[in-house]
């Protein structure tokens, strides 16, 4: 027989925020074979469950229980996942007190059933009103989760007849276990109405700032030849060769300067080692020395400093300073006279983020202070808030014959913001009204209809179909479709997709 659940939302002792309780049939848990009076105990528990979701600051409590009889063994299977990471509870230790007006039993247990899963088995001796309450002790850290309306029977049959009364199938509920959260990159969160920024969706692109960009010019005349680092984009360090430039034998070509220069230093090279002889012997004066030996020194000066960055695919030519290459003006084997600028590049540490507003929204333009913005060589939203920006001031009166007006966010230079790059730019005007709103991550689409799942209770999902306001890039305002309070799976929502069209029922492995 099918989970049916009866969902109620209450405050949760300390710790919790939410709590919802589903009585029907479980989901066939193996307890394990009893014999005897435990037979007769167990007696069609197997058959009916109570189960408990509650949420607190860090856990998630589901469990399931046989139904509360004076005088009989109930166990319960609570499972603990962590919502930090929505991974099972693991190295700790939890007590479970039953409090039965004024008398109370507890169970404390070292370890896990398996990680995250902890069985526990009380027998209250009276009946009445009464509630549960879970003391998790982890690395000295106690926290508590509470549960309310738990009712102990007086008869067993009574208690069985009342979970079966709740029994109220879902057609279109889906099954999806805690084993299976815990092995998949999962995630809910309540939804609540919050502030959410009115959106203008316009398009920009990050450039330079002024006085951040230098050229770099040919220093001779030749055939260019690139470099493996000479990329736009690229990241460089100064003194890096960025390419190297070959004149041939060309006569004003480079080459030609450093074979004329070379055969200078050799004869210099020659006349001094001459004269450096005859000066030991004392045949020349020290006049005549100096001036060869200043002769030769002066050539090789001149000729190291020509040939600094020169090997045999031409003249270097490096980066003057540190920074990122925005701009490459020259393609492999071009002709380059020497001044010609080859390249720009950004050295300062900021850019600007270039944003073009409609004119329409001319009296907004106070109230826009901030932008999300994904460029067009990656799929990353990104944030001026986040990345420490500013938006810089804008006068409307100098743009009056253009339909739009530039908006400036000044950003700190990184290698993932390359300039000349172009946006899709989602600028925040004033905040709205509170509204639902909800990630990408949580949404499924098919044929332009959205829909999310909801969790109904703690392994209990269903569909919700939805309606989309605007976005900011990262969210979307739900129009229609969800409630407050409502828990969304904002991570895995695929994974639930996935459950749904499975004929198979998922089973425990505990």
């Amino acid at each position: 027989m099918k989970s049916i659940y009866f969902i109620l939302f209450i405050g949760v002792f300390v710790l919790s925020s939410c709590y919802n309780k589903r009585s029907g049939h479980g989901h066939g848990h193996p307890h394990g074979a009893s014999s005897g009076a435990d037979q007769h105990d167990d007696h069609a528990h197997d058959e009916v469950k109570n189960s408990y979701t509650v949420f607190s600051d860090d856990f998630e409590m589901f469990g399931e229980a046989d139904p509360f009889v004076k005088g009989k063994n109930s166990e319960v299977l609570a499972h603990f996942t962590q919502l930090s990471d929505f991974k099972p509870l693991d190295g700790a230790s939890v007590t479970l007190k039953m409090v039965i007006g004024k008398t109370g039993i507890k169970q404390t247990l070292e370890k896990p059933l398996r990680k995250g899963i902890y069985k526990f088995k009380i027998r209250p001796e009276v009946d009445g009103p009464a509630y549960l309450l879970f003391e998790i002790n982890k690395n000295g850290q106690l926290y508590k989760i509470k549960v309310d309306g738990i009712k102990v029977y007086a008869d067993e049959h009574d208690a069985i007849h009342e979970a079966e009364l709740a029994n109220v199938e879902g057609a279109n509920d889906i099954a999806f276990l805690k084993e299976q959260v815990w092995n998949t990159d999962f995630r809910v969160e309540k939804i609540t109405k919050r502030d959410f920024n009115e959106i203008i969706n316009t398009a920009g692109e990050i450039v330079p700032s002024n006085t951040n960009e230098i050229e770099i010019v040919a220093q001779t005349s030749g055939v260019i030849s690139l470099n493996d680092n000479f990329v736009q984009g690229k990241r460089i360090n100064s003194g890096e060769i960025l390419v190297s430039v070959s004149g041939g034998m060309l006569e004003d070509s480079y080459n030609v300067k450093v074979l004329k220069l070379k055969a200078d230093l050799d004869k210099a090279k020659k006349n001094f080692d001459r004269v450096e002889e005859l000066n030991r012997d004392n045949i020349v004066s020290t006049r005549e020395y100096e001036a060869a030996k200043n002769d030769y020194e002066k050539v090789q000066a001149v000729y190291s400093n020509l040939t600094k960055n020169y090997s045999e695919r031409g003249k270097g030519i490096v980066s003057p300073a540190k920074g990122i290459i925005t701009e490459i003006l020259v393609k492999e084997g071009q002709y380059v006279e020497s001044g010609q600028i080859i390249a720009k590049m950004q050295v300062g540490k900021t850019v600007m983020l270039r944003v073009n507003l409609p004119k329409k929204y001319a009296n907004r333009l106070d109230e826009i202070q901030s932008a999300n913005f994904v460029t067009d060589y990656d799929k990353e939203i990104l944030s001026t808030e986040a990345l420490g920006g500013v938006k810089m001031n804008t006068g409307v009166a100098a743009f009056y014959d253009s339909p739009y007006i530039p908006i400036y966010f000044k950003l700190p230079a990184s290698k993932d913001l390359i300039t000349y790059s172009y946006c899709k730019v989602y600028l925040k005007a004033k905040k709205a009204d509170k509204l639902f709103f909800i990630p990408n991550s949580a949404l499924i689409e098919s044929e332009n209809v959205y829909w999310v799942y909801v969790q109904l209770a703690g392994e209990t999902y269903i569909k919700r179909e939805v309606e989309l306001g605007v976005t900011d890039g990262n969210y979307w305002t739900v129009t229609k479709g969800l409630n407050e309070g409502d828990y969304v799976v904002t991570r895995g929502a695929f994974s639930v997709k996935q459950a749904s069209m499975s004929d198979a029922v998922p089973a425990h492995t505990h």
